[in-house]
């Protein structure tokens, strides 16, 4: 704050009242406001906002311009203790009243921005206007909960609106600005925000903070695909205070909704991130001397440094009730706000408040269509034998409008006796043009237009009748089985692998010789099927049991309306990835009950065999670093299987 002599002492010489010029350094501008003496011995009767003890009537000064809504300043000429309030503040220009002895000094703000607010009154919608010295007019509106905009002009429910990032060109990025509100330095913190992604990008930054002097790497969430702009996002970094934490995790860029939720305690060192509410990154080794510095900015959607924005990053697809809060809630919490359970607006950053500062291509969407989509995959199918034609039973899926060279199909899958999972078929062929299965070596194999493919491994506790998860992979002239986390080998021949479209996607029967005949009996759950070519990394992320996720030509969340028939479909298969609150009980049920003497989780995951999955008691020493499942490189034998005992936890 600085007093300017020169103009005080010629503007009291020049006008009726004492005029006197203060200015105020902010990170972003210098708000310079003219006071002027409007009263003398009296107190403004109400509309006193707040009041305090200083040292001299120019730091009473430098407190109301801290103060958006501070129109009146009053300073108490004689303080009569050490301690006595001598400074009050008004945000409007009331009556005056004598208050005892005391002589108070008045002082009202002049300026442009009061001006308006007083005269033309721009803000819409019960919206407030306060100076802002910042803002080119001299003023800005603060908009009540129910509006947004520059004058709050524009409707808004604090979680019925969602906004579109429609497009990162190098000329237009598209983002947005956030006042920032972190007043003090963080030392927890708790995100949350819906998401659905469009493809296209390397980078996706959901919310970047930098601080005044544009420090980048204080604070950043990011999605992450491969180097590939076809590759999946199934990738997620946090960057706090310039060292990243990343975890893998099922492949999101789906077209569908998911929620993200990440919670942070600087006093415990613990950092937990859940997808859909699901635990899938626990770490409790992060640096204790952590804090997030006070001041700075949000952007959504870019990471905003001094040099500018990183090409091919941004975001592209839709956000909404992104909020961010300066305390750490419990995972129960997320998974509350992943399930729509609760509706909790932020108190460091507000949903209700982001759309004040717009760049680029970003458009609103009201109401919003964020759902939760966590629970439409999770169902199972059960196949029952038949020999009779008309009794044929299965699913039905429309192939792709444009031919495809490569596939992944994923599934899981208990049954007794070798058949074939899924084929792909054009109406003028007498069989199928793809097929993938397990044959009479209970081994897997697939046809591929006419070409019988085989992995090497072949056994028979495939056909046990436990949960397997099971993988098959194609790509020019490569194909890879993968069974249990385990890629089984790795297999290159001559064959075609062109598919025409114009196909059918068939669960459950086969084509032989122009018909269909039943070709699987068990349980099938979460078959999804991806035109492109699915790496190692990302087969062993989806084995964590089945979850949401949704390929792009056949996602199983679509299935029940593509049923053939009469099949039995039940909820809730036991194999589905649990929430954090059912997965935190099995946990501790670990813990009291399984004498290993390491960090126990309970988890969905392979062996050290590969022979089935099934829910287990792992040690974190067997574990990937995110403590999602378990890490087949390892071969650890840290663990305990307690399928049925687990199963029997449930959360009430």
């Amino acid at each position: 704050m600085r007093f300017l002599q020169g103009l005080y002492e010629s503007c009291f010489i020049f006008i009726t009242f004492a005029t006197f010029v203060h200015s105020v350094n902010y990170a972003s501008c210098d708000e310079e406001a003219v006071f002027e003496i409007v009263n003398k011995g009296e107190l403004p009767q109400e509309d006193v906002i707040s009041s305090y003890s200083v040292n001299s009537w120019l730091d009473c000064g430098g407190k109301c311009l801290e103060n958006t809504e501070c129109v009146t300043f009053s300073h108490l000429d004689e303080l009569h203790s050490v301690h006595h309030i001598n400074c009050k503040m008004a945000s409007t220009r009331s009556e005056f009243v004598i208050i005892g002895d005391e002589m108070w000094t008045t002082y009202e703000i002049r300026s442009t921005g009061l001006e308006i607010c007083s005269t033309q009154h721009p803000c819409l919608n019960n919206g407030r206007c306060v100076r802002n010295s910042c803002e080119p007019e001299g003023y800005m509106c603060i908009c009540s909960e129910s509006h947004h905009g520059r004058h709050c002009e524009n409707k808004n429910d604090s979680y019925n609106f969602d906004v579109v990032f429609a497009s990162q060109l190098a000329t237009e990025r598209s983002y947005i600005e956030v006042d920032n509100m972190i007043i003090s330095d963080l030392t927890e913190f708790t995100f949350s925000t819906w998401f659905k992604i469009s493809i296209g990008l390397y980078k996706y930054y959901l919310l970047s903070h930098t601080t005044a002097d544009n420090v980048a790497g204080n604070l950043e969430f990011c999605f992450k695909s491969g180097s590939d702009e076809r590759a999946p996002v199934n990738k997620i970094f946090v960057t706090l205070l310039q060292s990243t934490y990343s975890a893998h995790m099922p492949p999101v860029d789906d077209n569908v909704w998911h929620h993200l939720g990440i919670r942070w305690d600087n006093t415990m060192g613990s950092m937990d991130i859940l997808i859909d509410g699901t635990p899938w990154y626990i770490n409790d080794n992060i640096r204790k001397d952590n804090v997030i510095p006070i001041g700075g900015k949000f952007v959504i959607g870019q990471q905003y440094i001094a040099s500018g924005f990183e090409p091919k990053s941004g975001f592209l697809g839709q956000l909404s009730g992104m909020n961010f809060w300066n305390t750490s809630f419990p995972g129960e919490m997320l998974e509350s706000m992943a399930q729509l359970a609760v509706h909790l607006e932020g108190n460091i950053l507000r949903w209700s408040n982001v759309l004040g500062n717009i760049f680029g291509d970003v458009q609103v969407v009201n109401p919003s269509n964020a759902v939760n989509t966590n629970k439409g995959p999770n169902f199972e199918l059960q196949f029952q034998n038949s020999d009779v034609h008309s009794d044929v039973n299965y699913v039905l899926s429309p192939g792709p409008e444009e031919p495809f060279h490569e596939i992944t199909i994923c599934l899981w899958m208990k049954t007794s006796q070798p058949a074939i999972f899924v084929s792909y078929d054009v109406e003028c062929e007498i069989s199928q043009t793809f097929s993938f299965g397990i044959d009479a070596a209970y081994s897997l194999y697939a046809n591929v237009n006419g070409s019988i493919l085989t992995s090497s491994v072949s056994d028979a506790s495939i056909i046990n009748n436990d949960w397997q998860y099971l993988c098959v992979v194609l790509n020019d002239n490569e194909i890879a089985f993968y069974r249990n986390q385990y890629r089984l080998d790795d297999a290159t021949h001559t064959f075609n692998n062109y598919f025409p479209t114009g196909g059918k996607f068939r669960i459950g029967v086969a084509k032989n010789n122009g018909s269909y005949v039943n070709s699987f009996v068990g349980t099938l759950t979460c078959l999804n099927i991806w035109s492109i070519h699915l790496k190692a990394l990302f087969i062993n992320t989806m084995a964590s049991g089945a979850m949401n996720i949704n390929g792009d030509l056949l996602a199983w969340r679509n299935v029940p309306a593509q049923i053939v028939g009469n099949l039995v479909m039940i909820p809730n298969t036991e194999i589905y990835g649990a929430g954090y609150s059912l997965t935190e009980k099995r946990s501790k049920w670990c813990i009291q009950n399984v004498p290993l003497d390491c960090p126990l989780y309970a988890r969905i995951g392979g062996d050290v065999n590969g022979d089935r999955m099934a829910w287990r008691c792992y040690c974190s020493e067997s574990m990937h670093g995110g403590m999602h499942t378990y890490k087949s490189s390892s071969r650890s034998t840290a663990y305990e299987t307690k399928h049925e005992e687990l199963l029997a936890v449930v959360y009430i």
